[in-house]
């Protein structure tokens, strides 16, 4: 007996339903995979890469290299402590930062608007121009020249905050901390003075003591006491390749904030209520 027109009817409908029923569920496994490309190993590979994509700088963004990258008039003080020292550096350069080994730590707090992660560097070197003035401990230095730096087996601490502008990533905040476990100096004409030389110019004295080695030997307390003044340069420094950053881990904030196209049309719109607020109260 030949099936009814009725049964074929249904037979098809529910082929059809169990290929939109395999259709979802590829769907489904498409989307799993999309959101597993963004775990932490896929986004600290993102990162990494990034920073090694900045060694030559960016010219499109008008960003210079990142690798040596050129710092100018930097100031690392401490006015207070066992350490009391104004270290200057006119013209110098910092290489190593875009030499990213791996990338750790990664915490998104969408509440916040905050990224954080820690990025590994087998060493950072800072050659320049110095001049230093201060007391160390026991010892008074003085002297201008030559800097060679070397920190090893670094880990930098960054901590971004973003927002959004016609919905586009831009920092708001960023902070990077850099952790050295090593640290050896080199000034040029680096010399210990009495303590004199403070209150007398005319009694000043020379101490053989090899300034250098007593840094080396003591690198860490010296470190850590100039720490937030070096944390605070480096982030001014770096402040502007951070964007960068940003915007190749977009969608890890965007899911971070669990965002969608329309949360970006909402962006737009507050950008040019913002713009129309501000001719309102031009003059």
């Amino acid at each position: 007996m030949a099936p009814s027109r009725e049964r074929l009817t249904v037979v098809v409908a529910c082929l059809c339903i169990a290929v939109e029923c395999a259709y979802a569920k590829v769907q489904a496994e498409d989307s799993d995979s999309v959101e597993d490309s963004d775990s932490e190993e896929s986004m600290g590979n993102r990162i990494r890469d990034t920073f090694r994509s900045l060694a030559g700088g960016l010219d499109e963004e008008g960003l210079p290299p990142m690798d040596p990258v050129v710092m100018r008039d930097l100031a690392f003080c401490r006015g207070y402590g066992a350490v009391r020292a104004n270290i200057e550096f006119p013209f110098s350069t910092l290489a190593g930062v875009s030499d990213v080994d791996a990338v750790s730590n990664i915490r998104c707090t969408p509440g916040a608007s905050l990224l954080e992660f820690h990025t590994h560097h087998d060493r950072l070197v800072q050659d320049g121009q110095y001049n230093l003035t201060g007391s160390f401990a026991d010892v008074f230095a003085v002297g201008k020249g030559g800097a060679h730096i070397v920190l090893r087996d670094v880990t930098i601490a960054h901590r971004l905050q973003w927002r959004r502008a016609r919905g586009e990533l831009r920092v708001k905040e960023y902070r990077g901390s850099v952790a050295p476990r090593d640290m050896t100096v080199r000034y040029d004409n680096l010399r210990a003075e009495s303590r004199d030389v403070l209150l007398d110019e005319c009694r000043r004295q020379y101490h053989d003591v090899d300034v250098n080695k007593y840094f080396n030997a003591n690198w860490e307390a010296l470190y850590d006491s100039l720490s937030q003044s070096v944390d605070i340069s480096f982030s001014l420094v770096f402040r502007e390749y951070m964007e960068v950053v940003l915007r190749a881990v977009e969608p890890f904030l965007r899911h971070c904030e669990g965002r969608d196209l329309d949360d970006d049309l909402d962006d737009n719109r507050e950008d040019r209520d913002d713009e129309r607020g501000d001719e309102e109260f031009e003059y």
